[in-house]
Parts: C-alpha cells; structure tokens; sequence
C-alpha cells in the first residue's frame, strides 16, 4: 500500500529590523529578540553586559547571529526559537543557565536544555506539529480531563469523527491507518471507554510530535500519520507531584531523585470511578422497580493506567532510561431472568502492556545515537457465560471465551550525524518479532468442551538512511531510503520506500516545502 503526499507550505518569517545604537551583547540581543522573535538561553558565568556586540546586517536571523557573536568568544546553536550561547570551545556543558528575556521563569536546568536540543528537527520537514504539554494542560475535554488526542484534532488536515470520541483521521485515513509510538515503543490500542479519551496519561507527558506528512525514513508501516508521545524524565533534585480528580476519573503523579543529580523517578497511576457510581445506581433501580423479581441488569465500567520511568545520568550527554506502561479495560455486563432462573454474564477486558530500556549517548561531538530494545503488547478478550437452573437442579451452564492478542519484540538503534554545518546524516535499523495469536474456547456443562488456537509469527527488518543537506543559501534538501523485508510463513518480502523533501527560501519573508513519500 502506498500514500504519495505532496505538501506545500508557505510559512511566514517574522521581519528583520535594524540594531541599535548601543554596542554591548545585552543591547544587540534585545534588538534581535524584537527583529526576529527569539530569545537566548546563556551561560550564567557569562557577562553580556561587559561585552561589545557588533551589529547585524538584518538579512537573516543566521548573518545577524554570526556578525553579533563573531570575536567575542561566545558560541550559539539555533533550538527553534532559542538561541543557546556558551564559551566557545566548552567541552562540558555548563551547570546552570539564564533566559535572556525573562517571560515566566529566570532560569533553566541542564535537563531542560538538553530536552530542547534533542527536539532539533529535519529543516526541509513538511507536516509536523510540535506540542508541548502545557498545551495539553490548558486544553478541555467534554466529560473528561484535557486529552492528546482530542488536543491533536484541533490540527488542520485532522477531522475527530465522532463528537467526544478520540479518533483521529488525517488526511482521509480510516482511524487505523495511524501509529503510535510511546516513548518510541508502538502501542496498539490507544482509547478507553470505546474511545471516550485516550490512553496517554498527560501527567507524565512531555511533548508530541504529530506528523501528517513528509514521515522521516526511522518511521514506518502505517499510512496516514505518526504520533509520537514522549514522556517526562523524573525531576533529579526535587520532590514533586499532583492529582487531579475529574468527572468520571482521576489521577495521582509523583516523581523526585533516587539518587541526587544521578537518577530519578516518575510514576503515575490513573483510574475511573463509573463503577463506583453504576453499582450503587442499579441497586437503587431495582430496589424502586415494581418489576425486580422478573429480572434485572447490572453494569460494571472500570478503567486503570499505570506509568513508570526511571532515568539515569551515566554521564554528559550518556543517559539510560527504564519505561513500564500498562493500561487496563473492564466491562461487565449480566442479566437475570427469573421465569425462567436464566443468568446471561459477558466480560470484556482489553489493554495494553509496555517495556523498555533505552540508551542515549554522545560518541563523538557529532556523532548521537539511540539504542532501543522493547516489548510490547495489546490484549482483548470477551467471556460470555449463560447459566441455567431451576429449582432442583441446573439445566446448562455454557460458557464461550475469545481471545486475540497481539506480541512485539523489538530492537532499534538510530544514529544522528553532523558532517558539517551543511551536511548532516541520520541512519539506523530496527528489527521487530511478532506474535498474533487468536483463540476460542467453549465448554458446556462439562459434557463437551473444545480449543481452537493458533500463532501466527511475523520478522519485519527495517535499515534506513537519510542525508539532509544545503545547497546554497536558500535550498535545503533531505533525501532518505527506507528499505523494509517481511518474513512469515517461509516467505520474505521486500520494499523500498523513498522519502524526499526540500525548502525553499525564495527570501526572508517566505519558504517553499514539498515532500514526496511512500509508506
């Protein structure tokens, strides 16, 4: 199955002004951060007030960068709309940093800077949305707490389906056609309460990227979108928590250091209280009901989410992270006849099972990779149990039990480049077992009773590279390869997905995308 997506983008880029007349660094940057929108994110030991800042020819954010800078000593690197400066030639990063123009809070640890440089993305990237979990926090959700998802189907391209359900089709996809990754790891069913909201806790959330298009060459095997939840590394100096109590659920977050500076924690566990409200409601309905004796029906809802993550600082830029994510659905429903003595029960349970261990580390000044190993798994299962009996003894009793699960094991490993200032490269592999296991069992009265099971088995292999590159001042190009084989049942199939996009940037005022891909 192939998509083949053609974006085109017009981006608006904020205007370059003139710099003013004082000549220190502070004086420079206030006059950029009103040209062109950002702001710097500094060593604390450095004085910008007794350093002298040449002015910018006010073409671009990168001439005005490198005139203000140039002789002072001072490196930068362009993090969206941060700008991090830090002596030149520092081989450690430095402990504490400052926010040049205060907006909410006067300082930034280390562990938030280094999240804002791993978010660093593909400059000729088309179609992705970038959200922060403030975001979701500040988001609303009909008979809910704010949701990923529901926030997600605010994006343009995006349609929700059904009104307060959480589905997401993008781009006329069919809702399956979506994937999910949880901290990297795919997770198959991402709704609870028939998709009232999802199972992505924002408690522990980070941020999401979204893309709708233009899909890098380490993401594959879906058509219409990616949906990648990253989660919050636990605080390494501080104690910390929350809960949150809604209509139908809440939830309770805490995280803090193990071990000061080195390791950290950050656990969060989420419930629903509808059967707290059904049990006691449908007492109450059969106790005013003139017709109990005849019959009555019981419901039961509930519904848990439990996350765990463990962080720890080997060294610089060298970090080991521990993940454990479960969620659970339960629904019951029974129903009593009493003329005759009839008991007809269904059970449904379905959710999902998550694990990793994932290593980040900086071999060289240019060189970053990610090694990933993980299992996954996604679980349903629905029991009907019919019982009958009179008086003196029990006529039948039948009960039917279906089962499908589905089973990854999967290692990845990704590697980010940089060349040179025009030339940077990212290259991986990633190697998937799966299981599919579908099963029916029935018995009755014990009189006769049978097993239908079978396991299907699955090996996807996946190599990919992709080379983004400048070709003179205004045109930025990435070119990639994806090259996946599928093994099952003794046979093996292979195909190429080529992924193309370029930028261009006809002035400051204005940037062109397109992106090809197939998926």
């Amino acid at each position: 199955m192939k998509r083949i997506l053609f974006i085109f983008i017009l981006a608006v880029l904020p205007l370059a002004g003139h710099a003013g007349p004082d000549k220190t660094l502070k004086s420079r940057m206030e006059q950029m951060h009103e040209d062109f929108g950002v702001n710097f994110v500094y060593d604390s030991s450095l004085d910008l007030d007794q350093i002298a800042g040449q002015a910018g020819n006010g073409h671009s954010l990168e001439a005005s960068l490198d005139a203000l800078f140039k002789g002072t000593g001072i490196e930068y690197e362009i993090m969206k709309k941060y700008i991090v400066l830090t002596k030149a030639g520092s081989k450690k990063k430095p402990k504490d940093y400052t926010i040049f123009i205060e907006e909410q809070h006067d300082t930034l640890n280390e562990s938030r800077i280094t999240a804002i440089v791993d978010r660093r993305r593909n400059a000729a990237q088309t179609g992705l949305e970038h959200v922060d979990a403030s975001v979701f926090k500040r988001g609303f959700a009909a008979l809910s707490a704010p949701d990923v998802i529901k926030t997600l189907q605010m994006v343009t391209g995006v349609s929700g389906g059904t009104e307060l359900m959480n589905g997401l089709y993008v781009h006329g996809g069919t809702g399956n056609d979506n994937l999910y990754l949880y901290d990297g790891v795919p997770v198959y069913s991402v709704s609870h309460l028939a998709g009232l909201y999802s199972a992505f806790n924002i408690d522990v959330v980070d941020n999401v990227n979204f893309f709708k298009s233009g899909f890098p060459v380490s993401y594959g095997g879906r058509l219409s979108s990616v949906v990648e939840v990253n989660t919050r590394d636990g605080s390494m100096t501080d104690y910390m928590g929350s809960f949150t109590i809604g209509l139908i659920n809440g939830s309770v977050q805490y995280e803090g250091p193990v071990v000061k500076g080195r390791t950290s924690f950050n656990v969060a566990m989420r419930r629903s209280w509808l059967d707290v409200l059904t049990v006691p409601g449908f007492a109450i309905f059969r106790a005013l009901d003139k017709n109990a004796d005849n019959g009555h029906i019981d419901v039961r809802y509930a519904m848990t989410d439990f996350n765990a993550k463990v962080t720890h600082k080997i060294a610089e830029d060298n970090f080991l992270r521990f993940g454990f994510i479960t969620g659970r659905d339960v629904l019951k429903f029974e129903y009593m006849d009493m003329l005759p003595d009839v008991e007809d029960a269904y059970k449904f349970r379905w959710g999902n099972v998550v694990g990793y261990a994932d290593w980040q580390n900086v071999i060289a000044d240019d060189v970053h990779y990610d090694l990933k190993v993980y299992y996954t798994r996604h679980r349903s299962r629905m029991n009907w149990d019919k019982v009958s009996v009179t008086r003196y003894e029990q006529l039948y009793d039948l009960r039917e039990s279906w089962l499908t699960g589905i089973y990854d094991i999967g290692l990845k490993m990704d590697f980010d480049q940089q060349r040179t200032d025009m030339h940077r490269l990212r290259y991986g592999a990633e190697q998937i077992f799966h299981v599919f296991r579908p099963e029916q069992s029935w018995s009755m009265a014990e009189l006769s009773s049978g097993l239908i099971s079978a396991s299907y088995f699955g090996t996807e292999t996946a190599v990919y590279a992709e080379d983004e590159m400048a070709l003179g001042e205004k045109i930025t190009a990435s070119v990639g390869l994806r090259d996946v084989l599928f093994g099952v049942k003794g046979r093996v199939y292979n195909r190429l997905e080529p992924r193309v996009a370029l930028s261009y940037r006809p002035s400051d005022l204005a940037a062109l995308k397109v992106s090809y891909t197939e998926m």
